[in-house]
């Protein structure tokens, strides 16, 4: 229940924030006038680039690879090394995410949908099964597929 808890309730956070930086007009994106389709476009777009960089720091700084090498202990990449990671990085994650919020002011359900991508494609690219090859070839082009994130983990 412990490391199940966490991960349930922790992504309502920046979802809530959100909700109240757009009520507040805060941030970034609540400053400028835009479609509402652009706004959760650029804030899928935002909260993609911020991760990118949150993970290569955590490969890249040793106090935070102390953490994150836990994920990459498992010797069998399943599903479950999608859910690996130390108590103190998920904390660190969430609050990354929060500071992107109250910089950027995305839309709320721009988060949530956010959270829901990044959660299903963590578990589609540590998958333990195979593509074919030219499915994979074509794939790759726009996601992280697990043949290719296979390269990552070893």
């Amino acid at each position: 229940m412990n490391g199940i808890l966490p991960r349930l309730l922790f992504p309502i956070l920046p979802v809530g924030m959100a909700a109240l930086w757009a009520q507040e007009g805060w941030g970034l994106l609540n400053m400028v006038p835009m479609p509402p389709t652009v706004a959760i476009l650029l804030s899928l777009l935002v909260f993609d680039l911020t991760i990118y960089a949150q993970h290569f720091l955590f490969h890249r700084i040793n106090l935070f690879w102390r953490l994150h090498r836990m994920h990459h202990t498992d010797m069998d990449l399943d599903l479950t090394t999608a859910l690996r990671f130390h108590p103190l990085e998920i904390v660190i994650s969430l609050l990354i995410k929060m500071a992107a919020v109250a910089v950027f002011g995305p839309p709320a359900v721009a988060v949530f949908v956010f959270e829901i991508l990044l959660n299903g494609m963590a578990m589609f690219n540590h998958g333990n099964y195979r593509i074919p090859a030219r499915m994979d070839d074509r794939l790759r082009k726009i996601v992280v597929t697990p043949d290719m994130h296979l390269v990552h983990h070893s």
